[in-house]
């Protein structure tokens, strides 16, 4: 039997990630798993549905990157226009 990876941290190392960017990674990812947890069943629905999918992390950072000051760009159209023309 081979051991997995049995942490957040220890997933991402193995999937090739630095070790200096785990704590980031995991706060982040923590932050927008208790974030999507508090939303009401009709508000994770709408979530599921407007981010869900092939590209729905990206379409939801491409939305967040579009208002934010210095952010605006760093994805190319071709993944934003995705989440646009749904």
């Amino acid at each position: 039997m081979t051991d997995r990876p049995k942490t957040f941290e220890e997933k991402i190392v193995a999937r090739g990630f630095p070790d200096t960017r785990v704590a980031s990674l995991k706060w982040a990812v923590q932050q927008l798993h208790s974030a999507i947890c508090h939303l009401d069943c009709d508000y994770q629905k709408l979530f599921e549905k407007e981010y869900g999918g092939e590209f729905g992390i990206y379409s939801l950072l491409y939305d967040y990157s579009e208002s934010e000051w210095g952010l605006k760009q760093i994805f190319p159209p071709s993944i934003g226009d995705t989440h646009i023309d749904q």
